[in-house]
């Protein structure tokens, strides 16, 4: 059996609340823990979070609304390659 990501948020604003599910104390944000919690199953192997920086859920739709994404950072053999392709190796 495979299990997608679940992503659980707060149905009167669409906040995610995925990463504030654990014990906190100190100056907390207000809406942390709402009266009530929805949640979006995605199938397994879903990509639409991939290289996403941030997001919200649509409470209309029930849909993923992505805020803002990764910016990408070149690996090493990326930029080996573009080397190779400047100098007219490749």
């Amino acid at each position: 059996m495979e299990y997608g990501k679940r992503i659980i948020f707060d149905p009167s604003n669409g906040r995610v609340l995925n990463y504030c599910l654990e014990e906190m104390s100190g100056n907390l944000q207000e809406g942390l823990r709402p009266e009530s919690i929805d949640f979006i199953d995605l199938p397994y192997g879903d990509t639409t979070l991939r290289d996403v920086d941030a997001y919200h859920v649509d409470v209309q739709t029930r849909t993923v609304v992505v805020d803002s994404y990764r910016e990408h950072t070149l690996t090493y053999e990326e930029l080996q390659q573009q080397l190779l392709i400047a100098q007219g190796v490749i």
